[in-house]
């Protein structure tokens, strides 16, 4: 333990690395962690136990070795109770870091909302927290972004929407007065082809369902799509949402891009990714799905058949 939280503080950490490898953790226990290796030592010869010795141990080229071979013995020449005076302060740490952790879960649930895959942090609510940059730290932290990261997006708070910031797992984007945090997609440039045969489609997250009727609903649920069929050129195709991408919204005559139409309906940032656009064979988009359909395919008093189109997750929701 002692070997841990120095390897910690010289590389850099916050209260969670002050306090050492833990006795339990997940599943794995570690029943003797509080014994020293000269004690264990004594303990296998008293019983008489068979031990194998890793012989890398004795190898100073490793950080950890090289601090108990060389930098902990200086130490205890400094103080010779060394063991029982960082076990003392590990237990101070721990208990520091629950006191933390009680004041972070606070904060969470005040300013802090988790929905459908995303984390959001209020950012007038943020500001007011103190002290800011750990509190921020402590936030993030379960998503992997550096304390320099959490840093710059602190001194981002208060400047120009869209700005993003990575972890190696996650994004984090101030949008407006919103840090949005979503986990960093691979398939951001899918694409799904639709064929005649099917009548349901998984895209992403997304599970977009077609059924085809020959009568009209009496109700329209304007998250839903009704399509003339006979205007649908397949193999459909359903991606992401492309910078450039334009339509005509329904009850428009003219092409709007679909970055605006985002705007007008305050879709925060990194939630454009997982709306599926629905593209007819001819390249013409037909649907952004959940949102607005376009006004080339809507029904008429002439159409025959009604492609109805609807957005479910992979539950079926």
């Amino acid at each position: 333990a002692i070997e841990t939280v120095l390897i910690n503080l010289v590389r850099g950490t916050g209260i969670s690395g002050l306090h050492g490898i833990l006795p339990l953790t997940g599943v794995f226990i570690r029943p003797i962690l509080f014994l020293t290796a000269e004690e264990i030592s004594t303990v296998t010869e008293q019983l008489e136990l068979a031990y194998v010795e890793d012989s890398s141990n004795l190898s100073s080229n490793y950080t950890r070795n090289k601090i108990r071979l060389q930098v902990i013995p200086q130490l205890r020449e400094i103080n010779p109770s060394l063991e029982q005076t960082f076990k003392e302060n590990i237990a101070r740490f721990t208990e520091t870091e629950q006191v933390l952790q009680q004041v972070v879960d606070s904060i969470r649930k005040n300013i802090c909302t988790e929905n459908k895959g995303s984390f959001s942090i209020s950012i007038p609510g943020l500001l007011l927290v103190s002290p800011i940059k750990l509190l921020t730290f402590e936030l993030l932290r379960p998503y992997d972004f550096s304390a320099k990261v959490v840093q710059e997006i602190i001194d981002s708070l208060t400047k120009q929407t869209g700005t993003s910031f990575y972890s190696p797992t996650h994004r984090a984007t101030i949008d407006r007065d919103t840090i949005l945090v979503t986990a960093i997609s691979e398939l951001t440039d899918s694409i799904t082809l639709w064929h005649s045969n099917e009548h349901i489609v998984v895209h992403r997250e997304s599970m977009v369902v077609m059924t085809v009727t020959g009568q009209l609903p009496w109700q329209f649920d304007p998250e839903m799509a009704y399509i003339d069929h006979e205007k649908l050129i397949f193999p459909l195709i359903v991606r992401n949402w492309q910078q450039g991408d334009t339509f005509i919204p329904l009850g428009m005559t003219h092409q709007k891009k679909l970055s605006d139409l985002f705007i007008d309906n305050k879709v925060p940032l990194p939630m454009k990714e997982t709306i599926p656009i629905l593209i007819n064979g001819n390249s013409e988009i037909i649907w952004v799905g959940g949102i607005r359909q376009d006004e080339r395919y809507k029904v008429a008093a002439s159409t025959k058949k009604v492609a109805i189109f609807e957005l479910k997750n992979q539950h079926g929701e």
